[in-house]
Order: C-alpha cells, then structure tokens, then sequence
C-alpha cells in the first residue's frame, strides 16, 4: 500500500508554535481582510436601514457572512433597490472562504517530523479519511491539511475579490439612498457617519422607515 496516499499519522507530526514567518504574515491578513469584509456588509445593511454605526451594532443582528447578503438582499427589495451584482455568486463565495478563513483561524498548526511538511489540524466538521472508509468525525480523527503561504495566499486573494465587490455594492446603496431626497440620512463624509461627534457635522436623524 502507498503511504503517501494516506493521511498523515498523527505519531509523526508535532504540533508548533512558531510557524514559518510567511506563513504567518499571510494569516494576519486574512484575518484582516476578513474582518474588513464583514464591516463591509454592517455599513450596507446600515446604509439600507439609515442608522449609524452605534445604533447598528445596538439592534442589527451579525449573521453568517452569506445570510448577511440574503437579509440585504432582502431590505433592498424593500426599499426598492436594484443592483447589477451577482449577490448569489458573493453568498456563495463568502461561504465557502468563511470555511476556509475558520479553519486558518481556529486549526492547529503541526508538523510532519518525517518531511519537515506544515500541516493544519482541523477537528470540526466530518470528512472521509481513506476514498474507500466512511465519513467519520473530525473531532475523532482529524484532518490534516497541507498548508504553505502560496495556498493562503489565494484564499486572501479570495477575499480580496469578494471585498471589491461588496464595496461596489455599497456605493451603489448610498448612491440610491441620496436619490430619495432625505429620506435616509447621508453617506458617512469621510469615512464615519454623520451622527459621530469627530465628523464636526453633528445633525439629528430623523426616523425613517422603508414601508
């Protein structure tokens, strides 16, 4: 039998602390990446709901990163806004980058004493471990994954993507909600929403509704 076509005994890999420098400049930005993605879906459903920052993170709900595009799809429908984007390929790729981007986040790092290889160890979900064996648990046997910066390089460029598209998606909200003459509040001047005091252009927004 060809070992090399087998997963990676457990007796020969050793869980590390360091890993390789690459490696981890890669996986800091993809966890800031990550995260600036999903401000970029808080500020579209604020957008939509005409609150700041504050109130959002008070009364608007933080789901999965792809449920966050069908709610805004959904309070876009509402207020009658159309957009040219392919939000059902954005759920899709956000659900399967969050995968990867949680496994990067939360496996731990080993590796194989035989061949120096860096793996990642991911005990969550279920997988097969041999084409011929059953699914099994990964919190039985887990999974290790080859890992290298070249391979987070792409999830990041991944990301990277699917940020372009969602701040494509918020300029077109803001743009939609200056047409309807006042209705909304304006978009953030500079960067932060009216309400913030450092903005120097503090106003009182007044109560919207999308009925």
């Amino acid at each position: 039998m060809n070992k090399e076509k087998q997963p990676e005994a457990g007796s020969y890999r050793r869980v590390i602390l360091n890993p390789p420098d690459d490696v981890c400049g890669m996986v800091g930005r993809i966890m800031a990446h990550w995260s600036f993605q999903v401000w970029l879906l808080q500020q579209c459903t604020y957008t939509l709901l005409g609150v700041g920052d504050k109130q959002g993170r008070l009364a608007v709900r933080d789901p999965r990163p792809d449920e966050h595009v069908k709610m805004i799809q959904d309070l876009m429908k509402l207020a009658g806004f159309e957009t040219k984007l392919k939000l059902s390929e954005l759920m899709e790729d956000l659900r399967t980058l969050k995968g990867l981007r949680d496994n990067i986040a939360h496996g731990v790092w080993t590796q194989n004493m035989e061949t120096g290889r860096l793996t990642l160890s991911i005990d969550s979900g279920i997988w097969v471990p041999h084409k011929k064996s059953e699914k099994v648990s990964r919190r039985v046997v887990p999974e290790a994954r080859g890992i290298d910066a070249e391979g987070l390089e792409s999830v990041r460029d991944g990301i990277e993507g699917t940020i372009l598209i969602t701040q494509k998606l918020l300029v077109s909200l803001e743009k939609q909600v200056l047409a309807l003459n006042g209705k909304y509040p304006p978009p953030r001047p500079l960067g932060r929403r009216i309400d913030d005091p450092k903005s120097g252009t503090q106003q009182p927004q007044q109560p919207t509704s999308l009925s």
